[in-house]
């Protein structure tokens, strides 16, 4: 779960790169949220599970609710639109509102096919995070099972938006990303 520090991170931001290999948690419908948590965590609470699960919701609209939101780009991973996650209906209902945030005027949305093989991006999820004054240097923010990176220096930052450079080179575009979304959401 995102930490009470990553949350101000991402709403200070004038601009949120993200890595994804599962859908965004802000872009995340209710169904879609609920069962990545209850799959991912199988040891929390019912009452945990609604919890985080609001929580995911409250973060779209400090987000997207603003006067000025930042702008959103997300790299896909194929993987993340093509998992079932929570059965057929929830996916179908998650990919109907990623074209729907795809069609935001602030937001990009891009898949990474399969078809480019491996990719810096496979080694796990991250998120650079960029703000509106530049005294405030960027953030890389990684998320895993063992607790949260802030990463700051610039040797950090180099890589990690190399990483995203080469993963922009093989990503459709974003007209071509949002035709796969349809194309996988008429499937189901």
């Amino acid at each position: 779960m995102f930490t009470g520090s990553y949350v101000g991170l991402e709403s200070a931001a004038a601009r949120i790169r993200i890595n994804a290999q599962l859908v965004p948690g802000f872009l995340q419908t209710e169904e879609y949220a609920r069962a990545v948590i209850g799959r991912t965590r199988p040891t929390l609470e019912a009452g945990e599970v609604d919890r985080r699960v609001a929580a995911r919701a409250a973060r779209r609209e400090a987000l997207f609710g603003k006067e000025e939101p930042p702008e959103v780009h997300v790299v896909l991973d194929e993987s993340a639109i093509r998992r079932r996650i929570g059965g057929r209906d929830v996916m179908r209902g998650q990919l109907a509102s990623l074209i729907e945030a795809g069609a935001l005027p602030n937001v990009t949305l891009q898949v990474l096919p399969f078809a480019f093989g491996a990719h810096a991006g496979v080694e796990g999820e991250f998120v650079i995070l960029t703000f509106h004054e530049p005294e405030d240097s960027p953030v890389v923010y990684a998320e895993g099972l063992m607790g949260d990176l802030y990463l700051e220096s610039e040797p950090e930052l180099d890589t990690y938006q190399l990483a995203w450079t080469y993963m922009l080179e093989g990503a459709l575009d974003p007209r071509e990303s949002v035709a796969m979304l349809r194309e996988l959401h008429d499937q189901l």
